[in-house]
């Protein structure tokens, strides 16, 4: 006979579907029911509500003046068709709970307000020497993989492929404005950069396990998209007096 309790492992494993309503109404009753009635499962839960909430309250900075759509023509990512994929045959392995928790959890963590405390060091106000920076952004050349993709065989294609071209870029104008920024302002970024980076690599090997996910597909966004704005909003920041 087939065990078909609800434990705490297989509740975990299907929490990304439950949050993401893909399950079915009898799978979701259950997970639902036994993470009410589990204390350790339910604090896993609470505490990503509680992340979500700081998040949302965290201030939202802008320059003083919206420098970005001079420059942001210059690093937009090219498109280009590929041939239609065969199907792989390969079934992805699911991960237990935790690899999938860990992913989701890093993600909400890292995202609430990292370019906030990169800026705040020495204020969000953008200068005219950010533009000139970001004017050697034009003369990037992309790779062969760093552009954005559309796939005519409606397989879908990694999301981090539409952003390398501009990250690319973005990082190669702060790598050229090291040496004017403050020091502390630099140790906040290369801390921040490593904490999104290793959110986005788990984030990839969670879809690897479940990529029908949405939700794990939209944090993924989530935190690229932070990357940018966090190697935007140094890019722009004023040089050190």
């Amino acid at each position: 006979m087939t065990d078909t309790r609800m434990t705490c492992d297989r509740a975990m494993a299907q929490l990304a579907n439950w949050l993401d309503g893909q399950l079915d109404d009898a799978t979701a009753r259950a997970v639902e029911a036994h993470v009410q009635g589990c204390a350790a499962c339910g604090a896993v839960l609470a505490s990503l509500d509680v992340q979500d909430e700081e998040a949302a309250s965290l201030p939202v900075l802008a320059p003083s003046r919206d420098l970005w759509p001079a420059i942001a023509g210059r690093i937009q990512p090219a498109t280009v068709a590929l041939a239609e994929r065969r199907p792989s045959t390969v079934v992805p392995r699911r991960f237990g709970w935790v690899a999938q928790l860990a992913a989701a959890s890093a993600l909400v963590v890292v995202t609430a307000g990292v370019t906030w405390r990169a800026a705040v060091s020495v204020g969000a106000r953008a200068t005219d020497a950010g533009l000139s920076a970001l004017g050697n952004v034009g003369r990037y050349e992309a790779s062969p993989g760093a552009v954005g993709i559309r796939n005519t065989g409606g397989d879908r294609v990694p999301v981090e492929f539409t952003y390398d071209r501009e990250l690319s870029g973005l990082r190669r104008v702060v790598g050229e404005r090291r040496r004017d920024l403050d020091p502390a302002t630099l140790a906040v970024l290369d801390r921040n950069l490593k904490l999104i980076d290793r959110a986005i690599a788990q984030s990839k090997a969670a879809l690897e396990s479940d990529p029908a996910s949405t939700m794990l597909s939209e944090q993924l966004t989530v935190a690229l998209d932070k990357k940018l704005q966090l190697l935007r909003t140094v890019a722009l920041l004023p040089s050190r007096s």
